[in-house]
């Protein structure tokens, strides 16, 4: 793995943040595997208080080419936040993927 986070994935970090209204969001790892051109993404995105938001996949582009799943349910983080894991699948306009795996601690994103 590069020592720098490409700018494209930290955009995404700090878009999907925003939208949850987050007090902080991160890239914590990503791959790229450039022979079948997919991108693994792990984000994790923490709120202070408990937060919900919603998400039209629309903003992320053609909802056809999106897929939005609850990986597991809830759990609690050493400081007893719920812990969700989400993930998010696009098909992307320039060809290959992204598999976007989201820790979220303390909130969570309904589409």
């Amino acid at each position: 793995m590069a020592e720098e986070t490409p700018q494209r994935l930290t955009e995404m970090a700090s878009f999907l943040g925003g939208v949850i209204q987050s007090d902080s969001s991160k890239v914590t790892n990503w791959t790229f595997d450039e022979e079948n051109n997919e991108w693994d993404v792990h984000l994790e995105i923490t709120s202070v208080k408990k937060n919900a938001a919603h998400l039209d996949l629309g903003m992320l582009g053609p909802k056809e080419n999106i897929w939005f799943w609850t990986e597991r349910g809830e759990e609690d983080d050493a400081q007893k936040r719920p812990v969700a894991f989400q993930t998010l699948f696009m098909n992307l306009e320039d060809g290959g993927s992204a598999t976007v795996y989201m820790k979220l601690v303390n909130t969570k994103l309904i589409c």
